[in-house]
């Protein structure tokens, strides 16, 4: 498991104030979740 506290969800809401800005969260979103299910980067 991860540690420390993770927000994925900023404000409980994924609505972004631009294209850009969402496009962004889904990326920091993505590499959070692979993190999480598979904490060895040398794999």
């Amino acid at each position: 498991m991860m540690s420390g506290s993770v927000q994925l969800v900023l404000k409980g809401s994924l609505i972004t104030a631009s294209q850009e800005e969402g496009r962004q969260l889904a990326v920091e979103m993505a590499r959070l979740i692979m993190k999480a299910t598979q904490p060895n980067a040398a794999v």
